[in-house]
């Protein structure tokens, strides 16, 4: 594997990571996070199994939904240490 493609790969298991984390920490099952964002279970269960690469439509709005940024979702900025409070 070359360089790029270990940046990439190593940037979607933390996007992964992260969404786990979120959903863990909301309590939330994949298929009631599917409901909440509008997306279907599979989708969700690939996001976190690296089946497949979240599109940035559903990183604003899996960003809006934990109160969180798309850089921290991605692991570019750390995670809050616990869930903010919900609006």
């Amino acid at each position: 594997m070359n360089h790029k493609n270990a940046v990439g790969e190593k940037r979607r298991q933390c996007i992964a990571n992260n969404l786990r984390i979120l959903r863990e920490r909301e309590g939330i099952t994949k298929t009631e996070l599917a409901k909440k964002i509008g997306c279907t279970i599979n989708t969700v269960f690939n996001w976190e199994n690296l089946k497949t690469i979240t599109s940035i439509e559903s990183l604003w709005r899996l960003a809006d939904y934990f109160g969180v940024t798309i850089n921290q979702i991605c692991g570019r900025e750390p995670l809050p240490e616990k869930a903010p409070p919900k609006p």
